[in-house]
């Protein structure tokens, strides 16, 4: 009940998130900007709608792959978010794209290779087996790399004396990065948090993530 409580309550923020980012977006048009917001909104939604089934309804098999499918998307959206900002990516958001291509098949032909520990209070738990183990690799070094981007053309600006604002797009979305990849670090290393929570939880911090995705797309007229 506590899942379906704060996981559902998640869920429909983020949801919420979405169906305005469509209303938005039918409003001001579509670009490669607004279509990554929508759709990293979307897989956010996803994943905690999955944790609801997993946890609530006890639809284990199909939640965690739906879930899975969710997640897997989201560091190859980030980096197509950083491109629409103009900012340089080097083909990083292909590679990227294939790598979670890639781990997709992998959870669509072994259903094991991803495994749920339990369900614990607002969070579940998750093991990584066999060709999934090298998950993580994957998930943080798109994470890294979407970091090292923004941070690299902020202090290029910076060096050609560009006028550096809180609300240009490079520096909105390394916050909208920051403000789950701090809380989850402190978890992690501060309080000693059992990495198979490391998912569950970085996706409820990503949350905040959601809200300053909204003000990117308001900024975005």
């Amino acid at each position: 009940m506590r899942v379906l409580a704060f996981s559902g309550s998640v869920f429909a923020i983020e949801a919420s998130f979405f169906v305005y980012s469509l209303y938005w977006n039918s409003t001001w048009g579509w670009n490669e900007l607004r279509a990554s917001i929508s759709l990293l909104l979307f897989f956010l939604a996803s994943y905690q709608l999955s944790e609801v089934l997993i946890c609530s309804f006890d639809k284990k098999r199909f939640g965690k792959i739906y879930g899975h499918f969710s997640i897997t998307l989201l560091p190859p959206l980030g980096l197509w978010l950083i491109r629409s900002s103009q900012t340089p990516t080097y083909g990083l958001e292909y590679v990227a794209t294939f790598f979670a291509i890639m781990f997709l098949v992998v959870f669509f032909q072994d259903a094991d290779a991803v495994q749920i520990i339990a369900c614990e209070k607002c969070f579940v738990r998750y093991r990584y087996k066999r060709r999934a183990v090298h998950y993580g690799k994957y998930y943080f070094g798109a994470i890294v790399a979407a970091l090292l981007l923004l941070v690299s053309e902020i202090l290029r600006n910076m060096a050609e004396k560009v006028a550096i604002q809180v609300a240009d797009l490079p520096v909105l979305i390394l916050a909208g990065y920051l403000v789950f990849l701090i809380p989850t670090s402190i978890s992690v290393y501060v309080f000693k948090m059992d990495g198979s929570l490391v998912s569950s939880t970085m996706c409820k911090w990503a949350s905040l993530f959601a809200i300053t995705l909204v003000i990117i797309l308001l900024r975005s007229t």
